[in-house]
């Protein structure tokens, strides 16, 4: 791989970590609000269950395959793509794989949900009543995002010589506004949640 076509990977990985990071951000603001509306409550029930799936949907995917099963020529841009394919040194290569094994413990966590309700119907989950998937511990999440943040900066680096990578404040800003405009129209009313926030029920 050359270093343009490099360059333009890593670019594309940086801008979905980061897009991943703002719809946490913007979900966990959302949850924190439970609606006095009734006219809304269904309404934003819907969104905010379309987000979770959505939100455990991206966080999967990212630890898929680097090739499709069915097609080796269809590649999947993900951590196992990186740390493949880009043509890093065995150094970088140890750093990243390190960092994924810090992450899996949250990823797992959510794979149920993303194989069993989002990207499947699975049978035997729907049947279950008040069955819940997706549970984790708040820390593997902090830690699931620490690490991803490191190998961001570690691959960024290794290609650019340079790493200004960050996580993103404002999208917890702009999440916030937007819920206070719903408060003040009398929809909803601050009512703050313990994190984790990713628990699917079928059900």
């Amino acid at each position: 791989m050359d270093h343009e076509l490099r360059v333009l990977v890593l670019k594309q990985f940086c801008d979905y970590c980061w897009w991943l990071h703002e719809v946490r951000c913007a979900l966990g603001v959302m949850c924190d609000y439970k609606c006095e509306d009734a006219s809304v409550e269904y309404h934003m029930y819907r969104i905010v269950l379309s987000m979770r799936e959505y939100y455990a949907l991206k966080v999967c995917a990212l630890f898929d395959r680097a090739q499709s099963k069915i097609n080796q020529n269809i590649s999947n841009l993900t951590v196992e793509y990186l740390v493949e394919k880009i043509g890093f040194s065995d150094e970088v290569k140890t750093k990243l794989c390190n960092e994924i094994k810090l992450m899996l413990p949250f990823v797992q966590a959510l794979r149920n949900v993303r194989n069993k309700i989002i990207a499947h119907n699975d049978l035997e989950q729907v049947l279950k009543k008040n069955s819940i998937l997706g549970e984790y511990q708040f820390v593997d999440e902090l830690e699931f995002y620490n690490a991803l943040k490191r190998f961001v900066v570690t691959a960024d680096t290794a290609v650019n010589g340079v790493s200004g990578f960050e996580w993103p404040t404002w999208p917890r800003e702009d999440a916030t506004d937007f819920m206070e405009i719903l408060q003040h129209a009398g929809c909803v009313k601050l009512d703050p949640q313990e994190d984790p926030i990713i628990c699917i029920s079928p059900s």
